[in-house]
């Protein structure tokens, strides 16, 4: 697959492991990935190196470090779609936002970039599991950095006056999407950076890149899709 970004063009290459098989890799296992990761950089003289998914915390966690700057460009791209989603629904910046996954490998980093806000860290990690009773019946924006489990986790606790952004893979599904309807619950998907796709991306990932495959520029911008 090609991105191409900004004037610039990026090369995608897949790994046939799956995500449960990621969370469990050996620091060896993620060492060599990386080494090979870098021969293939050298080779097409590529200026920067990603990793997407959840290999960028798993690295981390795993003590594997790399010059990659995965988080900090999806913490970019996802407060700009916060700016987006609070500017389409009439959201000011006194509008609570809850953070689902707020622990996590882009949570942390989200909560520094959103300082002066009044953000509601709900992790399971962390002592707040569940979301704030203190909210309940108020206006507030949910913001899903966590798992794709984690909204099918919360839905039946949503009330209307939230409305959703989620960051993580994949979309809400079908079945989730329409219960939020029911629930009146606005809900909005970060499809990525404005970039363009050869072939494109499926489904609510079409019309953008993934941010953590993004090229580091200061001149990012989100790309959200109503769902």
């Amino acid at each position: 697959m090609l991105i191409k970004q900004e004037g610039r063009w990026c090369v995608v290459c897949a790994i046939s492991s799956f995500e449960d098989e990621v969370r469990v890799a050996t620091k060896n296992c993620l060492e060599t990935l990386l080494r090979r990761a870098q021969a293939i950089q050298r080779e097409l003289q590529a200026e920067h190196l990603t990793f997407s998914g959840i290999l960028p915390g798993v690295m981390e966690k795993n003590d594997v470090p790399h010059d990659g700057q995965e988080a900090q460009t999806t913490v970019l791209v996802v407060a700009d779609a916060i700016a987006k989603v609070s500017a389409q629904v009439g959201h000011d910046e006194d509008t609570p936002v809850i953070l689902l996954g707020a622990s996590g490998y882009i949570g942390t980093r989200l909560k520094v970039q959103l300082q002066g806000r009044e953000v509601h860290a709900v992790d399971p990690k962390s002592n707040q599991s569940t979301l704030p009773e203190s909210l309940r019946g108020q206006c507030a924006l949910l913001v899903n950095v966590a798992s794709r489990r984690a909204l099918a986790g919360h839905l039946s606790a949503l009330w209307e006056g939230l409305v959703l952004l989620n960051e993580v893979y994949p979309e809400p599904s079908r079945k989730e999407r329409l219960e939020l309807r029911r629930m009146g619950i606005p809900a909005f998907h970060v499809v990525g950076v404005e970039a363009t796709a050869f072939p494109p991306f499926p489904g609510a990932y079409r019309g953008g890149a993934p941010c953590c495959a993004a090229i580091p520029s200061p001149g990012l911008r989100a790309v959200i899709q109503e769902l």
